[in-house]
C-alpha cells in the first residue's frame, strides 16, 4: 500500500507543481472624461526632436530570430497621438525633450494595469486603458518626480526593461535613448515568476516589496529580431518558464489594434481607428474571460490537489501509528476514497489540459487565420494598390494629356504672346535704338565739340589759316567777279553814256540849231530895228558888220561853261532833245 501511495503522491506533487493560480480580475470601466486641459504649445518655440531609432540597451543580450514580421503598419508619424491622447492628459514642451505627454491623474503608472501576452514577438503589454495602444507600445517614460510620455513612431510589443531574482520578476518603463533617467527603486513591479502571466496580475503587486526584490535582482537581457531588422525587447524566456516554474506559455496571436498597429485607412481617420479597436477588444474580452476560467479552473483543482496531498500525508501518519487491523482498514479505506478523489482529479486535470490544448490549438488556429487574413489583406491591399496605382497612372497619364493640350494651347498663346512682346520689344528696341543712336550722335557731337574745343592751337591756327586761305580766296573771286560785274556794268554804263551822250549830242546840236536860228531871227530883229532907228542915233556903220550886244555877266559865263561842254562833248547841254 505504501508502495502504491507514494507513486499517487508524486504525481499529484507535480500537478500542483504545475498549475497555475489566477484570479479573476476586476472589470475596467473607462474613467469619466476630465476637463480638458490640453493646451498645444506654440509652434514657434517648439523644436521637434530627431527621429528616434531604438537601439538595444544591453547589445550583448540573448536574440531570437523570428520569421515573422507584425501585422498591419505602425503609426505613420507622431501627429496621430496628439488628439487621441488630449483627453486622457496634457501636452507640455519640455526644453530637453520637446513635447511631452502627462497624465492626468498624478498617481499613474505605467505598465500598471492590464496584462502579459506572449505572442511570437515576446511579451506584449495588453493594456486596460483606451489610450494604452499609444503609450504602451511607442515612445518611452521618463521620471521627473511623476511620469512623463515622449513620443515617437517606433512600435514594439512593450517597451520595458526586465530584471529578475530568485522566483521573482520585475519589469519598469524603458527610458530614452541617450538620456539619463533615474527611475526610484518602487516603482517598478514585481511579481512571482509563476505569476507573471496571469490576466489579474495587478492583484499581485501588493505582494511583494519592489525596493527589497530589485537590489537582489539582475537584469534580464533578450530580444527578438525580425526578417526586416526590427529588435523588440522579448522578456522572459517561455522554455524557462515551462523547465523551472512549470508555466506552460502558448503564444498568441498579436492584437494588432489593442497594440496599436492599424491599417493605412485607420491611420487616417480616427474614427475608423478608435471603431477597430472596440471590436477588437470585445474579442479579446472574451478571449481573457476564457482565460480567466481556465486559470480559475486550474487554480481550484490545484487547491484540491494541494488538500488531498495534505491529507494524504495525514493518512501515512496515522497508519505508521496504527497498531489494530480494524484501524489498518479504516486508513486503507481512506487511502482508496483519497485515491478515488485524486483519479478523478487527474480526470479533470487531463480535461483541463485538454481544454487547455484544445484552447491553444484555437490560439494557434486563430493566430494562423489572422496571419492568412493578414496575408489576405496584404494581398488585397497589394491589389489594391495596383489598381489604385493603374487608376492613378491612368488618371497621370489623361491628366498629362490633358496637361499638354494646356500646354499646347499655353504655348501658342504664349508664343503668340511672345511674338506680340517680340514685335513690341522690336518697336521698342527700334525706338530705343533710336534714343540711343540720337544719344549718340549727341556724344558724339558733344565730344566732337569736346574735341574740337581741346584740339591743338596749331590745327586751329592751321584751321583759321586755311580758312582765312580759303576767305581770301572766295574774297578774291568776288572781287574778281565783282570787278568782272563792274567792267560789264561800266560797258553797259559806257554803252548807255555813249547812247545818252549822242542822244544829247543830237539834242544840242538841235538846241543850238534852235538857238542859232532864234538868234539868227534876233539879229534879223535887231538889224531890222537897227536899219529902223540907224538914221536916228547912230551913223552908218560898216558894211557887212553887226555890232556886237554886252551879255550879263552870269549870262556870260553860263555860255562859257556851255560851250565848254559842248567842245569836250561834241553836243550842245541847251539842245531839246539832250534834255
Amino acid at each position: 500500500m505504501k508502495r502504491t501511495a507514494r507513486p499517487l503522491a508524486a504525481v499529484v506533487l507535480a500537478l500542483a507543481l504545475g498549475a497555475c493560480y489566477v484570479q479573476v480580475p476586476p472589470s475596467y470601466q473607462s474613467p469619466p472624461p476630465l476637463p480638458q486641459t490640453y493646451a498645444s504649445p506654440p509652434q514657434a518655440s517648439y523644436v521637434p526632436p530627431p527621429a528616434p531609432v531604438y537601439t538595444p540597451p544591453e547589445p550583448d543580450g540573448t536574440y531570437v530570430n523570428l520569421n515573422v514580421v507584425p501585422p498591419s503598419d505602425p503609426a505613420p508619424t507622431i501627429d496621430v497621438f496628439y488628439d487621441s491622447l488630449a483627453p486622457y492628459g496634457r501636452w507640455e514642451y519640455d526644453p530637453g525633450l520637446g513635447r511631452v505627454w502627462i497624465p492626468s491623474n498624478p498617481s499613474f503608472e505605467p505598465y500598471h494595469d492590464g496584462y502579459w501576452q506572449v505572442t511570437d514577438y515576446g511579451f506584449t503589454w495588453i493594456s486596460n486603458e483606451p489610450f494604452g495602444w499609444a503609450v504602451y507600445h511607442y515612445g518611452r517614460w521618463t521620471w521627473r518626480g511623476r511620469w512623463a510620455w515622449i513620443p515617437n513612431n517606433v512600435w514594439g510589443p512593450a517597451w520595458v526593461q526586465w530584471r529578475e531574482a530568485d522566483g521573482y520578476t520585475g519589469w519598469a518603463p524603458l527610458p530614452p535613448d541617450n538620456v539619463r533617467t533615474v527611475i526610484p527603486e518602487e516603482r517598478w513591479h514585481f511579481v512571482p515568476t509563476p505569476d507573471v502571466t496571469r490576466v489579474d496580475v495587478v492583484n499581485v503587486y501588493s505582494t511583494v516589496d519592489p525596493r527589497v526584490l530589485y537590489r537582489s535582482s539582475r537584469p534580464l537581457v533578450r530580444y527578438t529580431r525580425t526578417p526586416r531588422g526590427e529588435i523588440f525587447v522579448a522578456g522572459p524566456d517561455p522554455v524557462q518558464l515551462r523547465t523551472r516554474y512549470n508555466v506552460n506559455v502558448v503564444p498568441t496571436a498579436l492584437p494588432p489594434q489593442l497594440a496599436g498597429r492599424y491599417q493605412q485607412d485607420a491611420w487616417r481617420d480616427r474614427r475608423v481607428r478608435e471603431q477597430g479597436f472596440r471590436e477588437e477588444e470585445a474579442q479579446w474580452r472574451r478571449q481573457r474571460d476564457e482565460q480567466l476560467r481556465q486559470q480559475a479552473e486550474r487554480r481550484r483543482i490545484q487547491e484540491e490537489q494541494q488538500r488531498i496531498e495534505s491529507q494524504r500525508r495525514q493518512f501515512e501518519d496515522q497508519q505508521r501509528r496504527a497498531t489494530d487491523e480494524r484501524e489498518r482498514r479504516r486508513l486503507a479505506d481512506d487511502q482508496q476514497r483519497m485515491q478515488e478523489q485524486l483519479r478523478r482529479l487527474q480526470e479533470q486535470q487531463r480535461s483541463q489540459e485538454e481544454q487547455q490544448r484544445r484552447f491553444a490549438e484555437e490560439q494557434r488556429r486563430l493566430q494562423e487565420q489572422q496571419r492568412w487574413q493578414a496575408e489576405q489583406q496584404r494581398q488585397a491591399d497589394d491589389q489594391r494598390r495596383a489598381q489604385e496605382q493603374q487608376r492613378q497612372q491612368q488618371m497621370a497619364q489623361e491628366q498629362q494629356r490633358r496637361q499638354a493640350e494646356q500646354q499646347r494651347q499655353a504655348d501658342d498663346q504664349r508664343r503668340a504672346q511672345e511674338q506680340q512682346r517680340q514685335q513690341q520689344m522690336a518697336q521698342e528696341q527700334q525706338r530705343r535704338q533710336a534714343e540711343q543712336q540720337r544719344q549718340v550722335d549727341d556724344q558724339r557731337r558733344a565730344q566732337e565739340q569736346q574735341r574740337q574745343q581741346q584740339m591743338p592751337q596749331e590745327q586751329q591756327r592751321r584751321q583759321a589759316e586755311q580758312q582765312r586761305q580759303v576767305d581770301d580766296q572766295r574774297r578774291a573771286q568776288e572781287q574778281q567777279r565783282q570787278q568782272q560785274m563792274a567792267q560789264e556794268q561800266q560797258r553797259r554804263q559806257a554803252e548807255q553814256q555813249r547812247q545818252v551822250d549822242d542822244q544829247r549830242r543830237a539834242q544840242e546840236q538841235q538846241r543850238q540849231q534852235q538857238m542859232q536860228q532864234e538868234q539868227q531871227r534876233r539879229q534879223t530883229e535887231q538889224q531890222r530895228r537897227q536899219r529902223e532907228e540907224q538914221p536916228k542915233v547912230q551913223p552908218a556903220a560898216l558894211p557887212g558888220r553887226q555890232p556886237q550886244q554886252p551879255l550879263p555877266q552870269g549870262e556870260g559865263r553860263g555860255r562859257e561853261n556851255q560851250n565848254r561842254e559842248k567842245g569836250k562833248n561834241g553836243k550842245d547841254p541847251n539842245d531839246e532833245g539832250n534834255r
